[in-house]
């Protein structure tokens, strides 16, 4: 399988998984937002450092522990993706999951732009016409809805500028994140013995199905951020920021369908506008591949 493919295959896993996460959040809402997030810390660092385990990946981590570049640069995205995390499980609680996918939606636009100012990516004119398309939406709904959406905007601009800091990280996906939970531990681990010491933890033993779904959010954590990582190494990031769109449409469909979320006739233009913006990237995208195959042929 070529890299390009795995990218495409990662990046629809991740992008699929985070796009059910206000169903699954749904049914933690007798669960605080702060228990919420030291569970999906907590969980997804024991299961990441399993796997690091199993595969036998230890020397490839304490080589990267030893190493202050990647370092410095894990605890930047670590603490990029905790405001992330902090940031969509209050949007969730407070019943604002259209707010989410609309920070989602702008992810792609932010992504693409700092692909073209740090990376110096390269846009044709399919996918320059998306952004201009996907800008137009997003400006236009700034102008019609009746507050600025800050959190929507923090939401998609942490999310891009941790995909911007993973991409550039010299490390492999897994030992990344093992590296970046085990640096929110420290907050994490001991926040939740005081928990377990003044009996107000959601995992106690006369409630099993809330505390198989905290271990679950923490595997739910741990194997998208683990695929959109890996996805981040092969693709642009402008194709990376795009196929989020799949998260953001599944978001705003459950949002819409099975959380009865109200969703004013200027939110739903900007969605449409935005979809269309996603079919022309699309299939640009499919045309540049099908000239390049050819060509790496005859090669």
């Amino acid at each position: 399988m070529k890299e390009q493919t795995k990218g495409f295959f990662y990046a629809l896993v991740a992008y699929t998984i985070w796009g059910i996460f206000p169903f699954f959040f749904s049914l933690l809402k007798n669960v605080s937002l702060t228990e919420i997030l030291i569970h999906r810390i907590i969980w997804a660092f024991f299961a990441v450092l399993a796997f690091i385990v199993i595969m036998s990946h230890r020397q490839i981590l304490i080589k990267a522990i030893r190493s202050k570049i990647v370092m410095k640069r894990l605890v930047i995205s670590a603490v990029l993706i905790f405001c992330h995390w902090l940031n969509f499980n209050w949007l969730v609680e407070q019943h604002r999951v259209v707010d989410a996918s609309l920070g989602y939606f702008l992810f792609p636009l932010l992504s693409a732009f700092l692909g073209m100012v740090f990376l110096k990516e390269k846009q044709n004119a399919f996918s320059i016409t998306a952004i201009f398309l996907a800008c137009f939406a997003v400006v236009w709904l700034f102008f019609k809805i009746d507050h600025f959406p800050l959190l929507s905007l923090t939401l998609g601009l942490s999310f891009a500028l941790y995909g911007l800091a993973r991409k550039q990280v010299p490390v492999d996906s897994l030992t990344a994140l093992v590296i970046e939970t085990g640096m929110l531990m420290p907050l994490a681990f001991p926040y939740w013995l005081w928990l377990e010491f003044h009996h107000q933890s959601a995992i106690v033993l006369n409630d099993l199905p809330t505390s198989f779904l905290l271990i679950c959010a923490g595997l739910l954590t741990a194997t998208p951020l683990f695929c959109f990582a890996a996805a981040a190494k092969r693709l642009t990031l402008t194709t990376v920021g795009f196929m989020l769109y799949i998260t953001s449409s599944l978001q705003f469909l459950i949002a819409i369908f099975y959380l009865k979320e109200p969703l004013s006739i200027h939110k739903l233009i900007a969605f449409i506008i935005i979809w269309c913006a996603l079919a022309i990237y699309s299939f640009g995208a499919f045309r540049y591949n099908s000239k390049l195959k050819p060509q790496l042929n005859k090669n």
